[in-house]
Order: C-alpha cells, then sequence, then structure tokens
C-alpha cells in the first residue's frame, strides 16, 4: 500500500520484486528462503506450561474455522497472515490461530512474529498489547528503510522538502 503524490518524481517499482520464496525454490530462483509461521515460533514455550516470558498469554476468544481474518486455518509451512490492529465485530483485536490451530496466538507470539525482540516489554492490558503489537512498524521494517534512506540520500532529502512545515512554541521547525 503505497500513496504518492501527483507531482512526485519517485515512481517506485510495482509490484516490488519479489526477495523471498519457499525452501523448495529459494535457491534455484536466487532469492532468500522465507521463514513459516510454525518455524518462527519452534522454540516459543507453550503459555499452557511453566515460562518465563513476559506478555505470553493468549485470549481465550473460541476458535471459529469460517474463512474470515482470524477465523482461518494457519498452515504451519507458510508465512505469518498479515498482523491486523482492526476490531472484530464487538470491538476486540483480530489475533490470528496459532499454528496448532487449538488456540489463538498469545501476545509475545505475535510480537516475535513482528520482529520485537523476545525480551522487549509491553505494557497494559492484554487487547491494548496486542494492538500496540498490531499498529507498530515492526522493528526489522523500520531498520530496513532507514537504510534505504541511508543509501540514497537524495531520496530523504526530496521528500523533506515536500514535507509541511511545523511551528510550536514560537519556534518553527528549521530552529
Amino acid at each position: 500500500f503505497l500513496g504518492l503524490r501527483e507531482d512526485e518524481q519517485i515512481v517506485p517499482e510495482f509490484p516490488p520484486t519479489k526477495t523471498h520464496a519457499p525452501e523448495e525454490i529459494y535457491e534455484l530462483a536466487g532469492l532468500q528462503r522465507w521463514v513459516s509461521i510454525g518455524e518462527a515460533l519452534a522454540q516459543v514455550p507453550d503459555p499452557d506450561l511453566p515460562h518465563r516470558l513476559e506478555n505470553h498469554d493468549y485470549t481465550k476468544y473460541k476458535l471459529r474455522f469460517n474463512g474470515y481474518l482470524g477465523h482461518r486455518r494457519i498452515d504451519p509451512a507458510m508465512p505469518c497472515p498479515t498482523i491486523t490492529a482492526r476490531g472484530d465485530d464487538r470491538g476486540g483485536v483480530v489475533i490470528h490461530h496459532h499454528p496448532s490451530n487449538e488456540r489463538r496466538l498469545s501476545a509475545r507470539e505475535t510480537a516475535l512474529l513482528q520482529s520485537f525482540p523476545i525480551d522487549y516489554k509491553f505494557y497494559g492490558p492484554k487487547t491494548s498489547i496486542y494492538r500496540q503489537v498490531a499498529n507498530a512498524v515492526p522493528p526489522l521494517l523500520a531498520r530496513h528503510i532507514a537504510e534505504m534512506f541511508k543509501a540514497n540520500p537524495s531520496l530523504s532529502i526530496s521528500l523533506a522538502s515536500r514535507a509541511p512545515h511545523f511551528y510550536t512554541a514560537g519556534h518553527d521547525s528549521s530552529d
């Protein structure tokens, strides 16, 4: 999802070039191997057993399998579906099933899938933590975006020149 102003001279490649592929073809295609949701969570302890992880409990909202977002079977051999922060019809966040399809993902598992470090602390009630994770820019994505700007200084200058000018407390943003 990308929006550009009509007067913008930057024309991104769309659709973007593929970077990852499944185990069977990644080498042949010259791409990186994707990490499946099952593989990403393989070393995470079961939240119903003793563990020392913070935020590693999950919603007990019943599992349904009707094809709608948050109610689909998760294939442990595939990448994770997009983590969303939108609410369901009852106002809660949409939490995907765990790859076992026997429970929902814990807040910690959701954060790990979004590339947060395993010891990153979230605060608040469970629903708030799920929403914090889903609304955040995943740390690895943020790093790659920053590296793109670092490698292309003219891109950041071009975008900065089009940014709105803000004034605060009698000082403008150029001070």
